[in-house]
């Protein structure tokens, strides 16, 4: 979180978030504010912060969708192979013990 000391009034903005334009920053008080020293929460960047950390969440989401998908097609029928052949060799050397 980012945490500054509260100005006066709010910068003019014509940001948007989440498709809405920024018409007016609110700040809201932190815990470490005091009486004589508020410290406060500048409302815009945790709304950027946290649309960031959705954006990034979908994107690592898709990834592992793509990973997990990958994994099922290509290696499961590979290590399904490899227990055949592991078990043909154990058949094969189960006299032998």
């Amino acid at each position: 979180m980012t945490a500054m000391l509260a100005p006066d009034e709010a910068p003019p903005s014509l940001t948007k978030v989440n498709g809405l334009e920024v018409i007016e920053v609110e700040f809201a008080d932190t815990p470490l504010s005091t009486p004589d020293r508020p410290v406060r929460f500048k409302q815009l960047e945790l709304a950027r912060s946290a649309q960031m950390l959705h954006t990034e969440l979908e994107r690592t989401t898709r990834e592992r969708d793509r990973l997990t998908k990958s994994l099922n097609e290509e290696w499961k029928p590979r290590a399904l192979a490899a227990e055949r052949q592991l078990n043909n060799i154990q058949r094969a050397l189960a006299p032998v013990r």
